[in-house]
């Protein structure tokens, strides 16, 4: 059941992305204390240059409120079967940040095994 008011979304949220919040977090919607989009900045590596790092920055948000424990969650649509999602959890100098990426597979939405990106703070 949609238990999310459709006025507490961000206006530049997608259909994809919206999916996505209700089928993962449908029924914890208010532990989310930030929502918005990312892109991925390419940095040269120095001991491999061929081969770019790929740093997430987010591009625009919307903070929905402000505790000592935050919850972000943050959206990069590669195309309308693939989305990354950028999660934060934790305290502000301490936690954790997981980028995984989600294929659609027609019903709902798969997480792959692989993490893309996993920082400890």
């Amino acid at each position: 059941m949609n238990t999310t008011p459709k006025n507490a979304l961000p206006h530049f949220l997608t259909k994809t992305m919206t999916s996505w919040l209700f089928q993962y977090y449908g029924e914890s919607f208010d532990t989310i204390t930030e929502i918005g989009c990312f892109e991925w900045e390419f940095i040269v590596d120095k001991r491999n240059p061929k081969k770019p790092r790929k740093k997430p920055i987010i591009k625009e948000y919307q903070t929905r409120k402000t505790e000592s424990f935050s919850r972000s969650i943050y959206f990069l649509e590669e195309n309308e079967h693939t989305l990354f999602v950028y999660l934060t959890t934790g305290f502000q100098l301490s936690g954790q940040s997981v980028i995984s990426q989600y294929n659609w597979n027609g019903i709902a939405f798969v997480k792959q095994p692989k993490k893309t990106l996993s920082i400890i703070r």
